[in-house]
C-alpha cells in the first residue's frame, strides 16, 4: 500500500517531468511571437487551442485561464493544498509565464472569449460534476434539475465572478496587457471585434458567434483560412454522457426576476450581450408558461 510519503514522491516526480516539458516549450517565447488563446474557464477556449495547434503554425500556441501573478500563485497554492494529484499543466504554463517574462512587453497576439452568465454556469457546473453534483450520475432528470437549481444559485451569487464575469478582464486582461475590452464596442453583426490600440493585439469572440464568426475572425486577425470542418463546436455539453440531464435542466431552468435583471444588468452583459437582452431575459424568466420549471432560488438545500 502506497504511503502518503511515498504518493508525495510520486507527485513530486510528476511534476518535475511536466514542468521541465513547460520549460521547453516555453524557451525564447519572446522571440517567437506567440498566440495566446486567454480567457475565463468553459467558454469554447480548448477547442480553438486544439484547432489552431493543429494548422501547423510556425508559432506556438499556449493556452491559459490566469496570468495575473498573484492569482496564479492564489491557484498553485489551492492545487498544493489539495495534495491530490500533480500541479496541472496549465497552472505550470501559467506560473512560468507569469515569473519568467514581463508579459506586458512579451511579443504576442491574444484571443480571448465570452459567454452569457447564466448558460455558462450551468455548463460549469455540469462539466465539473465531480465537485459541483457529485450524485448526477444517480439523479434522475427531475432531481438533477432541483440539484442543479442549488448549485448554481451558489454560482450567480451577488458579486461572484459567474454572475459578472468583467472581473476576470479586469484582474487578467487588463491588468496584466492593459487591454480593456470595454473600451472598445463589440461588434454584433460581425461576431467578433478586433483591439489593437493597446497592448497587444486582441481577438474578442463571443462562444455564441463561434459557428458563424471564428473563420473569418481568425481569416482577419492571424490571415489562416479555416476550413468548415476544422471550426470547433460550441456545446460538448450536448455529446457528453450526461447529455440528457443537460438539456433538461436547460429547458427548464429559470431565474428569479432581481436575479436576473442583476446579472442582465451588469456592465459585462451591457457590453457583450445588449443585442440579446429580450431573449435572454424570456429563456431564463420565472414568469414562463411552464409548471415544472425550478427557479435558480429553489430547493438550495438540495446540494450540500
Amino acid at each position: 500500500m502506497t504511503t502518503l510519503f511515498e504518493r508525495g514522491a510520486i507527485l513530486r516526480a510528476r511534476e518535475f517531468i511536466r514542468r521541465r516539458r513547460v520549460r521547453r516549450r516555453l524557451s525564447g517565447l519572446e522571440h517567437r511571437n506567440p498566440i495566446l488563446i486567454y480567457q475565463m474557464g468553459k467558454v469554447g477556449s480548448t477547442s480553438i487551442a486544439t484547432m489552431l495547434k493543429n494548422q501547423g503554425l510556425d508559432r506556438p500556441v499556449i493556452h491559459v485561464h490566469t496570468l495575473n501573478r498573484d492569482l496564479v500563485r492564489e491557484a498553485v497554492a489551492r492545487h498544493r493544498a489539495a495534495l491530490s494529484r500533480p500541479l496541472d499543466e496549465h497552472l505550470i504554463v501559467s506560473e512560468t509565464l507569469a515569473k519568467q517574462y514581463d508579459l506586458s512587453e512579451l511579443p504576442c497576439e491574444v484571443i480571448t472569449l465570452t459567454r452569457e452568465p447564466i448558460g455558462r454556469a450551468l455548463s460549469f457546473a455540469f462539466e465539473d460534476w465531480r465537485k459541483k453534483l457529485p450524485t448526477l450520475p444517480d439523479l434522475d432528470v427531475h432531481d438533477c434539475v432541483k440539484a442543479a437549481a442549488g448549485v448554481v444559485n451558489t454560482m450567480l451569487a451577488a458579486g461572484s465572478a459567474h454572475a459578472d464575469p468583467s472581473q476576470w478582464f479586469d484582474q487578467e486582461l487588463h491588468k496584466v496587457f492593459g487591454v480593456d475590452v470595454f473600451a472598445t464596442e463589440y461588434d454584433f453583426q460581425r461576431g467578433y471585434v478586433i483591439i489593437d490600440d493597446r497592448g497587444p493585439r486582441t481577438l474578442v469572440i463571443r462562444m455564441e458567434d463561434l459557428e458563424r464568426s471564428l473563420a473569418p475572425a481568425i481569416e482577419n486577425f492571424l490571415g489562416i483560412r479555416l476550413t468548415i470542418d476544422s471550426v470547433p463546436v460550441s456545446n460538448h455539453g450536448e455529446t457528453k454522457w450526461y447529455s440528457d440531464k443537460y438539456e433538461a435542466v436547460k429547458r427548464e431552468f429559470t431565474v428569479e426576476a432581481d436575479v436576473l435583471s442583476r446579472i442582465t444588468s451588469s456592465r459585462y452583459f451591457r457590453h457583450f450581450y445588449a443585442d440579446r437582452m429580450l431573449a435572454v431575459r424570456e429563456r431564463y424568466c420565472m414568469q414562463r408558461d411552464s409548471g415544472s420549471e425550478l427557479s435558480v432560488s429553489d430547493h438550495v438545500h438540495t446540494v450540500g
